[in-house]
């Protein structure tokens, strides 16, 4: 939520591939990607980028699950285009009443496996942009091969949507009532349902159920107003980003917001907010 506040400028997809083009010296393959992103990244819709350009996708995601502050702020631009096109789109079809089941596959380290299940029937937040399957049979194949040679735990999250009542707006990829994709918007929220197994010979395949919050979930309005608590309501952006961070005691991650967002605004109110950020972080 406070990411997609940011505003940003075409001049921020030229900071963008600049930025990009001093981690892929060398790579020719990517050089005419990023080229080509610069040259026509208004030719096309966002959803054409996720999957015809899977780079930006890839590196997307990856920065939102760890929190990489530098690349989620190089290319927020990207962030709000795909949010905004997922939640036009899907604010212009008619919703009914039917349940949507869809399965996303994934490799968790056994430590976030353990906390996963001792939060069951409580809340799971997603923060990236999730692709989901309509047919089970890839993304169990996927959560399959990420414990192939390695000591994660395989996951195939079994994700039921209600529709007409759902929190997170969501796009289908392909038009195909069975099968395609299902592309749910960043930071997706679940109840947890039932925890098991997948079958008897291997112990590190198991199958989660969840449920999309809907807009009147009670647990979801809690979340929220805490989360809200934690900021002072007068603030956006990256001024609210760093605070909360502050407020986590995640100070380095807070640090680097105010130095990389002081370079890019030419507010000096907000400036001035940063520097007394980096204060209070200085004498944390």
């Amino acid at each position: 939520e406070i990411i997609l506040e940011i505003d940003f400028k075409d001049q921020d997809i030229k900071d963008f591939t600049t930025y990009y083009r001093k981690h892929i010296v060398g790579n020719v393959a990517e050089q005419a990607l990023i080229d080509k992103l610069e040259r026509e990244y208004h030719r096309y819709e966002p959803i054409w980028w996720c999957i015809n350009e899977y780079f930006l996708y890839s590196m997307l995601n990856r920065a939102l699950r760890t929190m990489q502050i530098e690349t989620i702020i190089r290319i927020n631009f990207f962030i709000r285009d795909l949010h905004k096109y997922i939640d036009q789109v899907h604010s212009g079809e008619i919703h009914n009443s039917s349940l949507l089941t869809v399965y996303h596959g994934q490799g968790i380290l056994q430590k976030d496996f353990d906390q996963l299940k001792k939060m069951q029937d409580g809340l799971l937040s997603f923060h990236n942009f999730l692709f989901t399957s309509k047919n089970p049979d890839s993304p169990l194949n996927f959560a399959r091969q990420t414990i192939i040679n390695s000591d994660l735990i395989g996951i195939l999250f079994v994700m039921t949507i209600d529709r007409s009542l759902t929190s997170t707006p969501f796009v289908n990829v392909r038009d195909d009532l069975t099968k395609g994709d299902v592309l749910l918007s960043i930071h997706s929220i679940f109840h947890i349902g039932q925890i098991q197994q997948i079958g008897t010979k291997n112990n590190r395949l198991w199958q989660v159920e969840l449920t999309l919050a809907n807009k009147n979930d009670l647990k979801l309005d809690v979340l929220n107003k805490r989360i809200l608590d934690e900021t002072i309501s007068s603030r956006k952006g990256w001024c609210r980003l760093s605070e909360l961070l502050i407020k986590q005691n995640q100070l380095t991650k807070a640090q680097q917001v105010c130095d990389i967002a002081m370079t890019r605004t030419d507010d000096e109110n907000e400036k001035a907010f940063f520097y007394y950020q980096l204060d209070l972080i200085k004498f944390h």
